[in-house]
């Protein structure tokens, strides 16, 4: 399925998400109470710059370990910044990952 744009509803908000099955040419609405749409993210020169040493993929977007970790010792980054803004989901999913992460890190520090 491929999503076409919003659907109006008749106050005219947005209500669903048409969307297309090439393949078998059907188009419908995917009806929604509530629309979270995810975009890319250029990160902006200033964080560029305030964040000397990070490493960028060839692609523009932070690279981190399984961990979320930064080339940057205590510096993690999850979500857009990471992945260019694939779905909220993913976006949500890897922030929660990166928090138990850092979660993790803060332990083993203080128990040193």
């Amino acid at each position: 399925w491929q999503p076409l744009g919003f659907a109006p509803g008749a106050d005219g908000r947005a209500c669903g998400v048409r969307i297309r099955n090439e393949p078998l040419g059907l188009e419908t609405v995917l009806e929604a109470a509530l629309i979270i749409e995810a975009m890319g993210l250029r990160i902006a020169d200033s964080l560029r710059a305030a964040l000397a040493g990070l490493n960028f993929s060839d692609d523009g977007r932070v690279s981190v370990d399984a961990a979320h970790r930064t080339s940057l010792a205590r510096v993690y980054a999850a979500g857009a910044l990471v992945n260019g803004g694939a779905s909220v989901g993913q976006c949500i999913a890897e922030g929660l990952a990166a928090a138990e992460a850092i979660h993790l890190d803060l332990l083993r520090t203080t128990s040193q």
